[in-house]
């Protein structure tokens, strides 16, 4: 290369170096602070009405302010913007050194909360007045009218009732509650714009009771039997503040009654009024028949004897004779005080009066087979040859009659029940094709079958097996099904009444103390 070459090539790279340096020293902040506009708001997404105050930088220059359209929104000398109407528009700024900068700027239309909608929040229709039972509560809930207000307000509300003694309501929750006959109003307003709100009429109506109906219209009772009655109202919408009732009895002497409570005290016939209290034009008759005792049964286990059905060890377990009773008779245990006999009487044939201390034998008239084990303590009394329509037999394991669990009901099996008492129950019929017994659950895992004699009627069930063709009602088993049985809560031990009625293949189980 010649000596103008080398000159050439050495002023190009003290050119280029200077390039590079300046391009070096017109970066960093302090370079931009001198060439650019900073504002505190870039953009601005306005409603009609509304103001924001922009500050722009560095403070060492001066600023103009203008907007590209003041319809939409205007601008101060010092950089307030009001938003004016719908629209966009531009706020271009600049400065006494020369800098420019544009804020995009974008205005809707002011929407404010005019009004509220007051909803069933059950199933979210809207409500202009609201009719009640008295008792009765529901939740109110509330919607913005309009739904897409843009007002600078949270949707709060609060709730209010003009008499607190008709209905009363939660005022955040909206929980509404009738606890009075009459007319009342809900208001519903706004928390941050009281004048806002929804007025809501509630009427709790009286609707008068016209019927009393009772469980049970007529009744043949033994003397000292007790029996409570249930009742219920027509129509079952009623809305009274007084449903009280007054029980009478035309004959004290034949029955008496307190509360439905209804006790047999002697031969004869008496009629039990049951009325209301604030209306006893409204009211309903049962009659009453109170059958006299027709004497005393005495039981003597020492001239029982064996009970040699059962096998190996366990026929001496139990003692057994046929013994005739006539309903409605007074029965003795010899040998044995009340206190005793009141926890192995069976509940299926005796009536127990507490207060009087007596057992009544409820069951037909006629001879009986009765067994007693003093190992089990508990009386059965079957007729052992019996089948339907007469009675229904359960039969299964982990169960027993006796109302008392002892060891030995746990060991029971399918075989061999037929002749030993401990894990089988004779079912009464109490009406037609409708059967009843007591019997003993202690633990989860049990087995009944419902025979009339040795045919199945329905088929084995236990907490982890499905009910062959039976409707189940009650705990413990409440979910029929092929993998659960037990209620929410798991099983409950206890002594339980088991009716089956076979008019539709229906189990009921009622735990009883």
């Amino acid at each position: 290369m010649n000596h103008k070459g080398k000159r050439l090539s050495h002023a190009t790279c003290i050119i280029i170096f200077g390039c590079l340096m300046f391009a070096g020293c017109a970066e960093g902040p302090d370079r931009d602070m001198e060439h650019n506009i900073f504002v505190t708001h870039t953009e601005l997404d306005l409603i009609e009405g509304d103001e924001v105050q922009i500050t722009a930088s560095p403070t060492s220059q001066t600023f103009t302010w203008e907007s590209s359209n003041t319809a939409v929104a205007t601008v101060g000398s010092t950089g307030l913007v009001r938003a004016v109407g719908d629209g966009a528009c531009f706020i271009y700024v600049n400065s006494n050194g020369g800098l420019e900068r544009t804020i995009p700027v974008d205005v809707v239309e002011f929407i404010p909360l005019s009004g509220i909608e007051a909803i069933n929040a059950a199933n979210l229709a809207a409500l202009e007045t609201v009719s009640m039972l008295l008792g009765q509560s529901m939740t109110l809930g509330a919607k913005a009218v309009p739904e897409n207000y843009n007002e600078r307000i949270p949707f709060n509300v609060i709730w209010k009732s003009d008499d607190e003694s008709i209905v009363v309501i939660d005022e955040i929750t909206g929980v509404l509650q009738a606890i009075g006959l009459g007319s009342a109003e809900i208001t519903v307003s706004s928390v941050e714009k009281p004048e806002v709100k929804k007025v809501i009429p509630v009427e709790v109506p009286v609707i008068p009771i016209t019927s009393i109906v009772v469980s049970q219209t007529s009744l043949e009772l033994l003397q000292y039997q007790i029996v409570t009655l249930s009742t219920s109202f027509l129509p079952t919408d009623y809305s009274v503040v007084n449903e009280l009732l007054q029980w009478s009895s035309s004959g004290e002497d034949i029955v008496k009654v307190t509360n439905g409570k209804l006790e047999a005290i002697g031969e004869g016939t008496a009629t039990v009024t049951v009325s209301l209290s604030a209306d006893p034009g409204v009211f309903t008759d049962i009659p009453v028949n109170v059958a006299a005792s027709p004497g005393l049964t005495a039981l003597d286990f020492s001239t029982f004897s064996p009970f040699d059905a059962t096998q190996g060890d366990e026929a001496n377990d139990f003692v057994y004779k046929k013994v005739a009773f006539d309903r409605g008779s007074e029965l003795e245990i010899e040998g044995m005080a009340v206190a005793e006999v009141a926890e192995i009487y069976n509940r299926d044939f005796f009536f127990y009066n507490r207060d009087k201390n007596k057992f009544i034998f409820t069951g037909a008239s006629g001879e009986w087979d009765v067994m007693y084990s003093a190992k089990y303590k508990y009386i059965w009394i079957t007729r052992e040859n019996d089948l339907r329509p007469a009675c229904n037999w359960i039969m299964g394991a982990n169960f027993a009659s006796a109302p008392v669990w002892h060891p030995d009901f746990g060991n029971g099996n399918y075989s061999g029940q037929r002749g030993n008492p401990k894990n089988r129950a004779y079912m009464v019929q109490i009406r037609d094709g409708v059967y009843q017994a007591h019997i003993l659950l202690d633990r989860a895992s049990f087995a009944i079958m419902i025979l009339r004699g040795w045919e199945l009627v329905g088929g084995d069930w236990d907490s982890k097996v499905s009910a062959a063709g039976l409707t189940i009602v009650g705990a413990p088993l409440t979910k029929p099904s092929n993998n659960e049985m037990g209620p929410e809560g798991g099983f409950i031990p206890g002594y339980y009444k088991v009716t089956y009625d076979a008019n539709n293949q229906r189990l009921t189980l009622e735990i009883v103390d």
